[in-house]
């Protein structure tokens, strides 16, 4: 029952602090902790021996004492080596290294040997930490030398998640499944800054160069209050050391020295020549990476202050491929419909036929029944805008291309285009320590993403390839304030920008002047649809002919896609006997874009032609079309926030010297993601729509309700005041209660035997 009462007693004294703190944690400390018990040659504990832990890469000291019962422990220690040497009256110095990774509690325990302090006695064997012996959590690390020396094929950190068992790939290349739950369920930080998406919930590009990473930390199952999602990943970079180290590589990855994909082996069996192409296309790509880093202490700092800096460049050369059956064969783009079947021939629209002189009627016409038929357009009736957009925009194949004499298709059509992606990686990371109780670190990660793949306008080649531009910067700070060898206090703080553009090459003004308009056309254009579109990526969408007509280009055509992410907090460490507690919160502000509705629906206008060859011909003759729409009122982007809080309170308790009882309560509170235009749209199931309709809309406010669909007004729209819920249009969930519990029991010197519960909550995602 005591340590009942006492448990019980230090878990509410950690909350009542937690409530009082001012500021909260960011993502979990990723300080570890070096314990041990130190003992004579017959077991018996040595009270009041000099414990000294030395970090290897700074040679940076800090001095302890071990209690009555002979231990010691050293908190607040950044990952990395250490050697643990202990002094003693009447005994041989002992030591021994300890490598501390991520936030683990390493056990190193020393057997003193009598004789003189001069003596030394060096422990070996190996090192302490290679297993955690005192926590029931299961990590996986990988430090910097294995993740450049393990076999890989890729220098995408990420990637690497792959190596730990509770991983698999998800639907696409860069997701994740942790234990089966999708990636957006894990929280991804970089140096203690939270690095997943707000919407999505997934990573974001902020990495690091492999130069630069210290360690890789995977939690994925029975990981304590500490650490939120639903498995937590964490990278963090390496510190610079006492001595100045650097290095160079050169990676090179090609097509002529890789294994085909399984897609592309099933593409080629499924593979048949045609005249435009004959032989299944090899795969093709090369992707070059060079790059470099210089660590070590900053001149004139008196050693108290570590630099790292790296830099890598990155080339990825690969084809894009365009095969397609619909593409017209070039003997039509002008006009000339003689090579297809009689029947196929576009009949000459009742309207034309005036026109037409007895020449043309005799010459390029003929009766099909009692059909009239073009055999070809007469060059003067050509449209000019029409010609330029076919002679402009489409591929030409040569004339005797195989083609569909009733279609006017190509049999086959292929092509392919070089596409480049380039990225660069730049970090800098300073540490200092202002005093042996007061550690500071900062760390800038810098990413930029640019290049093309994909066509703008599938299968026309002639618009060119997609553009994306994209820059990540990551800000990550950490102060470290060391009250005594049993109170300890972190506060982070950081901030992640991603900014991405994904659009065309052309504005639609620039494609309408392209094709022949005016000046005062397409003003008169933008009076109609809007004058801002004008000048955006993007272009007017054509529908004709059973031919691929002219797309609007997708949602990628101008579209920014920003996430920003703020991050603030604050742990306490303190060490009270046998108790080891750990307090503190985290909160998370999270603020993304997403333009995915701004080309949606043809807000530029889509000019409707029947979708046969009569409506090719209409539309060489400049005839008006059957319909034209385009989107009234476009929407701006989607532009969210929302915040993430979460509290926690972990006391590992060392029971006896073999186990290990670790309790712990996390609480969780996550809003709504808000628009900042309010324009969402919900429906409330148990609500009462008009005429007693079952069921309701929500509308954040009622300003919204002239914006939305009429069908929905008229089934039954309430503001979220009225449903009494938030701008959000959901109710905010308070009830994300999280207990841990495990158990370490040391069987013997090598082995643990640990379990544990634990509930664990996703992270954001919209």
């Amino acid at each position: 029952m005591r340590i009942g009462r006492v448990t019980f007693t230090s878990l509410m004294l950690l909350a009542i602090l937690v409530c009082f703190s001012t500021t909260d944690y960011a993502q979990g400390s990723n300080l570890g902790t070096i314990r041990g018990t130190v003992t004579d040659t017959h077991g018996d504990v040595l009270p009041n021996a000099a414990v000294r832990v030395t970090d290897q890469a700074t040679g940076l000291s800090r001095d302890f004492t071990t209690n009555s019962e002979g231990n010691y422990e050293v908190p607040a220690l950044k990952p990395g080596t250490y050697k643990v040497s202990v002094t003693a009256t009447g005994f041989k110095t002992t030591s021994m290294d300890a490598v501390v990774s991520g936030s683990d509690v390493i056990r190193a325990d020393l057997k003193m040997e009598v004789g003189a302090q001069t003596e030394n006695v060096i422990v070996v064997g190996g090192e302490a930490g290679v297993i955690e012996k005192d926590q029931p959590v299961l990590s996986s690390t990988l430090d910097n030398r294995q993740l450049n020396e393990v076999p890989r094929d890729s220098r995408e950190i990420l990637e690497f998640l792959y190596l730990n068992p509770d991983i698999t790939q998800g639907a696409t290349d860069g997701t994740f499944k942790f234990i089966g739950a999708q990636s957006y369920g894990a929280s991804f930080s970089l140096d203690g800054q939270r690095t997943n998406g707000g919407i999505f919930g997934e990573p974001t590009s902020s990495q690091p160069s492999l130069e630069t990473i210290g360690e890789l930390i995977v939690l994925s199952k029975n990981f304590s209050a500490e650490y939120s999602g639903i498995a937590n990943i964490r990278i963090e970079t390496k510190r610079g050391g006492a001595n100045y180290h650097g290095s160079l590589f050169y990676n090179n990855k090609n097509s002529a020295l890789a294994a085909w994909a399984t897609q592309d082996k099933v593409d080629k069996a499924n593979f048949f020549p045609t005249p435009a192409i004959s032989t299944f296309p090899t795969p093709y790509f090369n992707l070059n990476e060079t790059g470099g880093s210089l660590g070590g202490p900053v001149p004139f700092s008196r050693k108290n202050t570590f630099f790292l800096l790296s830099y890598e460049r990155r080339w990825d050369f690969a084809p894009v491929r365009v095969r397609a059956s619909n593409i017209p064969t070039s003997l039509i783009l002008n006009g000339d419909f003689t090579a297809l079947a009689a029947g196929s021939r576009p009949a000459v629209p009742a309207s034309v036929i005036p026109l037409l002189t007895a020449t043309e009627l005799a010459n390029n016409t003929v009766l099909t029944g009692s059909t009239r038929r073009f055999l070809s357009i007469p060059s003067r009736l050509l449209n000019p805008i029409a010609l330029n957009i076919l002679n402009g925009y489409y591929p030409h194949s040569s004339p005797s291309a195989p083609f569909s004499a009733t279609t006017g298709r190509l049999t086959d059509f292929a092509q392919r285009f070089g596409g480049l992606l380039t990225r660069d990686l730049a970090t800098l990371r300073l540490d200092h320590d202002f005093s042996d109780k007061d550690k500071f670190y900062a760390v800038y990660n810098f990413q930029a993403r640019n290049g093309n793949r994909g066509l703008v306008a599938n299968p026309l080649p002639a618009f060119g390839l997609l553009s994306q531009h994209q820059t990540n910067h990551t800000v990550s700070l950490s102060y470290t304030r060391i009250f005594s060898n049993s109170f300890v206090n972190e506060l982070r703080g950081g901030i992640n920008y991603q900014f991405l553009y994904r659009r065309a090459n052309l504005k639609t003004g620039e494609w309408l002047s392209s094709v022949g308009f005016t000046a005062d056309e397409i003003t008169a254009y933008g009076a109609v649809v809007g004058s801002r579109l004008v000048d955006t990526p993007g272009q007017v969408a054509f529908v004709f002919g059973g031919f691929p007509g002219i797309p609007n280009g997708g949602r990628n055509t101008d579209r920014p896609m920003d996430q920003k992410l703020f991050t603030f907090g604050d742990t306490i460490s303190w060490t009270i006997g046998n108790h080891a507690i750990r307090a503190g919160g985290d909160i998370v502000h999270n603020q993304a874009v997403d333009g995915f509705a701004l080309n949606r629906n043809a807000p530029r206008g889509t000019v409707n032609y029947s979708n046969n060859l009569g409506g090719f011909a209409s539309f060489l003759l400049g005839l008006p079309p059957n319909s034209v729409t385009f989107v009234r009122d476009v929407r701006p982007a989607l532009d969210v926030s929302n915040w993430e809080h979460g509290y926690f309170v972990n006391d590992d308790y060392k029971v006896n010297d073999r186990f290990t009882l670790t309790l712990g309560l996390r609480y969780e509170v996550h809003t709504p993601f808000v628009d900042k235009n309010n324009l969402m749209v919900n429906f409330d199931p148990n609500g009462t729509g008009n005429g007693g309709r079952k069921g309701r809309f929500v509308v954040p406010t009622s300003d919204v309700i002239a914006k939305i669909h009429p069908f929905f007004v008229a089934y039954g729209v309430v503001t979220a005041d009225e449903a009494g819920i938030g701008r959000g249009l959901i109710k905010t969930d308070k009830n994300n209660f999280a207990p841990r519990v495990g158990g370490a029991w040391r069987l013997t010197q090598n082995s643990v035997f640990r379990g544990g519960y634990g509930i664990f909550y996703p992270t954001s995602a919209a």
